[in-house]
């Protein structure tokens, strides 16, 4: 057995060239701003780094940006269904958000964590959905990850103050928050 793993490691590892005249093409590509201009100067005023990787939800495929930038797309053609903008305030970052088909209301709903607290969005157009999360946002502190919905409850995660939100996800209700000591004291990146 010794003598297999010496043998293997003296191998020698050959170049495959079969990728060489097969090599992918660019399909489509979007501007994920919602500046319809393609400027390069005003490009360069919204230059913070996406940090959120793109989700299939329902059938589409939805990206968001840490300022409150959100779209829906074709994920074959690229074709731009939606592009809303919310919350006032950008977060430093996000690094997701949630996504999950409700049953009771027959929707795609998207739970997107902004710089003034979590929107509950309807992945079919875009619009806050009235009938969950009271209709409005959850909560008014910054979050930069993704919420998380189980059993009926919205678990949020919070920034300056650091802290663990509980929501009701039908009623938008607050039940409880837990601080984290050491996120009001001092940046934790």
């Amino acid at each position: 057995n010794h003598e297999k793993k010496i043998k293997f490691q003296n191998e020698k590892l050959e170049y495959s060239n079969s990728w060489e005249n097969k090599k992918p093409k660019k399909i489509w590509s979007i501007n994920m701003s919602n500046n319809n201009s393609l400027d390069v100067s005003s490009l360069k005023k919204e230059s913070k780094p996406v940090q959120v990787s793109p989700q299939m939800c329902g059938s589409k495929l939805i990206y968001a940006r840490q300022d409150g930038n959100i779209g829906a797309v074709n994920y074959k053609t690229g074709e731009r269904y939606w592009h809303k903008k919310y919350g006032d305030e950008s977060a430093d970052s996000i690094r997701g958000f949630f996504c999950k088909y409700d049953e009771e209301i027959n929707l795609n709903i998207i739970l997107l964590p902004t710089g003034s607290g979590v929107y509950c969005i309807n992945a079919s157009d875009g619009s806050l959905i009235s009938s969950r999360c009271g209709g409005k946002k959850l909560g008014v502190f910054e979050s930069r990850v993704s919420p998380i919905l189980f059993d009926n409850v919205v678990y949020v995660a919070t920034v300056e103050p650091g802290g663990l939100e509980a929501y009701d996800y039908k009623t938008g209700k607050f039940l409880w928050r837990k601080d984290f000591l050491i996120g009001n004291f001092f940046y934790i990146g």
